[in-house]
């Protein structure tokens, strides 16, 4: 019995992992008062697909305890693993911006493999008809690139080929110095009578 070639066995398992979609991942994400003592308390429950940058909304559980409407809120992402300083990471907004009558976005940012490394929140006037939350997912965007020259290619004598010849000052504006020297012949010297 013959074994198929190792290189055969590697395309057709990279084939089948290319053609498996990629499963959606759940995120949290958190809603809570810029205070000492307050705790996160889950805001939303997404599930985006990090190939696709689709994302639908799960869940919206606004904060049900009263917060004064100028309050800051943070909302993002929290680790409790990490430092106090660093737990979360995320943007601060104000309590009224929760409100029914606002339309909010939340925007996920992934890095290359797909992982959320910072959401962004935003609310604006809400028309009829329209959901409470949109959700969107925001890949890595590349930055830009510089634009490099062609290298310059020289020819046997150490010139730029098809470049032309610079020209000298002369050989440029004679025509401007020739019309100088005529004004100043035609119109004389002035002298006096």
């Amino acid at each position: 019995m013959r074994l198929p070639h190792p290189l055969l066995l590697l395309s057709t398992a990279l084939l089948t992992l290319a053609a498996s979609p990629v499963s959606n991942l759940d995120l949290i994400i958190y809603a809570w008062p810029v205070l000492p003592s307050s705790t996160p308390t889950p805001l939303a429950q997404i599930s985006y697909n990090p190939t696709t940058l689709n994302a639908t909304l799960e869940s919206w559980t606004p904060p049900t305890e009263p917060i004064d409407a100028t309050a800051l809120l943070r909302i993002g992402l929290h680790d409790p693993q990490a430092p106090a300083e660093a737990s979360w990471t995320g943007i601060a907004t104000s309590a009224s911006s929760l409100d029914p009558a606002y339309r909010k976005k939340l925007t996920l940012f992934t890095d290359g493999e797909g992982r959320v490394w910072r959401v962004g929140f935003s609310a604006f006037a809400r028309g009829s008809g329209e959901e409470e939350v949109l959700v969107e997912v925001q890949g890595r965007n590349e930055g830009p690139r510089p634009v490099l020259n062609r290298p310059v290619v020289l020819n046997k004598e150490g010139k730029v080929e098809g470049a032309k010849e610079e020209k000298t000052f002369l050989q440029k504006y004679w025509w401007a110095i020739g019309i100088f020297i005529l004004v100043q012949v035609v119109a004389g010297g002035g002298g006096k009578e």
